[in-house]
């Protein structure tokens, strides 16, 4: 009987420690992908600045540098160049400094348009130039709006304040600008409106509103927008201008 009862004690003692290591495999997996989705914004951020160390799709980023420089900087696309066409951005020197607003004026809706939204994607490091260099100051934080702004799938509040540095912002300050630039009176206040798919449930001049106010709360060092202020209207347009100007 004594046998027995030992056998059956050290049974029950297996049985628990057999249930403790499995606890113990299953918990260390889920640490595991939660470790992987925590570290998934350093692992970009190491991505990005070995991008730049190996002179990948950035523009050479420089310490002390207070604007942007832009030194023959020149552009095509292989089908232009192949027709014989004309280059998008043609030996283009700029500089661009901190608090400056720069427009740049169409002379028609094809390949001037075309050359702009060109050399904001140039600056934004989303394509390389041909011939030239750009130099950006290595702090500055870049953001191109282009002409279809990009809504997120959610409600206004959440589209407006996205990132986690524009979350350092009061809902308030986020209204605010929106009333600035013109945000239509029935989504002011409206947090939990929802904005529906890509923001199909907006007006277009909304959603550049929405997007120019994400930009400003996010405190970007250089906004390029593309045509996106065309649809305005030359007094609204002219109105988030001067806004941006003071801003």
């Amino acid at each position: 009987l004594i046998l027995i009862a030992a056998v059956e004690g050290f049974g029950r003692d297996l049985y628990t420690l057999a249930c403790i290591v499995n606890d113990l495999v299953v918990g260390s997996a889920a640490v595991g992908k939660i470790a992987s989705v925590l570290n998934s914004e350093t692992r970009r951020a190491e991505r990005c600045k070995r991008l730049s160390s190996d002179g990948g799709a950035k523009p050479s980023t420089i310490a002390g540098l207070s604007s942007i420089e832009l030194e023959r900087v020149s552009f095509a696309y292989a089908s232009s160049l192949s027709g014989g066409g004309t280059y998008a951005v043609p030996s283009l020197t700029l500089s661009i400094q901190a608090g400056q607003l720069v427009c740049f004026p169409l002379d028609n809706k094809s390949g001037a348009s075309l050359g702009t939204n060109t050399l904001f994607k140039l600056i934004s490091g989303c394509l390389l130039p041909i011939d030239g260099q750009i130099l950006v100051p290595s702090r500055w934080r870049i953001l191109y709006m282009p002409v279809v702004p990009i809504m997120f799938d959610g409600t206004l509040m959440y589209n407006l304040m996205f990132s986690e540095r524009a979350r350092l912002h009061s809902r308030d300050t986020a209204y605010e600008i929106c009333r600035a630039l013109g945000l239509s009176s029935h989504l002011l206040y409206n947090d939990d409106y929802d904005v529906g798919s890509n923001g199909c449930c907006l007006k277009f001049s909304d959603r550049v509103t929405i997007s120019i106010t994400r930009a400003l709360l996010h405190d970007v060092d250089l906004l390029m927008i593309s045509s996106a202020l065309d649809v305005l209207g030359e007094r609204h347009g002219l109105k988030v201008l001067r806004y941006l100007a003071q801003y």
